[in-house]
């Protein structure tokens, strides 16, 4: 994969988290895997670039939140959601069962957690933890 970031920029006044993966501005296909929470993706390549998660406090708060109906997609996507969802980096903002599919829960990451998610060949090349990057809104 190209990513070589995580960026995360919280809004506190609105109460949503952006999660960017790799490069800012990509363009890609968006799914809502619920009303507040939207995965984007690069839809030939599969790789994860970003999440917005709405009302994230509320939400991390909750013990499950139902899946968005995949069966929208056409199938390929839908198998691509799957595996993003389930993958690095995205799995260290939700979890869910991979058995059902049906709800999830958001995670409040530590820093160490999120920095977990680099990649160990853009760390060495760097020698540090610079690539993350987090601006409070």
């Amino acid at each position: 994969m190209a990513m070589n970031r995580i960026n995360l920029n919280y809004q506190r006044e609105d109460d949503i988290l952006y999660v960017t993966f790799g490069q800012q501005g990509r363009k890609g296909l968006g799914f809502n895997l619920h009303n507040n929470i939207l995965l984007r993706f690069d839809r030939h390549s599969g790789e994860p670039l970003g999440m917005t998660f709405i009302d994230y406090s509320k939400l991390k708060a909750l013990a499950a939140i139902p899946l968005n109906d995949l069966s929208i997609l056409p199938e390929t996507l839908q198998k691509t959601v799957r595996q993003i969802i389930l993958s690095e980096p995205v799995c260290r903002f939700i979890e869910i069962d991979p058995n059902t599919f049906n709800h999830f829960g958001v995670l409040n990451p530590s820093m160490e957690r999120v920095l977990a998610a680099d990649f160990p060949e853009d760390r060495a090349k760097r020698g540090s933890w610079e690539k993350i990057s987090k601006s409070l809104g």
